[in-house]
C-alpha cells in the first residue's frame, strides 16, 4: 500500500508538469516523494491517498471470489473505512 500510495504522488505530479527528483520506499524510513518543481501542491498531496486508498479496493474487487467463499461485501465495507483512516497523517506532513 505504500507504494500505491507514492504512486499516486508520482500520478499527481508528472501530468502537472512536476518532475520527480525521489521515491523513497525504505520499511525503516518514512515513504516520501520529492517533486521538483511542484506547479500544483493540491493534486500531488491529494492523489496519493486518493490511489493508495483505491487502488487497493480496485485489485481486491477483480480478484474472483471462490464458491466455497461467502461474499466480500463486508471485507470491502472495512477496506473503504480502514483503509482511509491511517490516510489524514500524511497530510499534516505536507
Amino acid at each position: 500500500m505504500m507504494a500505491l500510495h507514492e504512486l499516486g504522488h508520482v500520478v499527481g505530479a508528472v501530468p502537472t508538469g512536476g518532475s520527480i527528483e525521489c521515491v523513497v520506499l525504505h520499511p525503516m524510513s518514512f515513504s516520501r516523494t520529492d517533486v521538483s518543481p511542484n506547479l500544483h501542491p493540491a493534486i500531488v498531496v491529494w492523489l496519493g491517498p486518493i490511489v493508495g486508498c483505491i487502488g487497493p479496493l480496485m485489485f481486491y474487487m477483480i480478484i474472483p471470489n471462490r464458491p466455497d467463499q461467502p461474499p466480500r461485501t463486508v471485507p470491502v465495507v472495512k477496506l473503504l473505512f480502514a483503509s482511509p483512516l491511517g490516510e489524514p497523517l500524511h497530510f499534516v506532513e505536507a
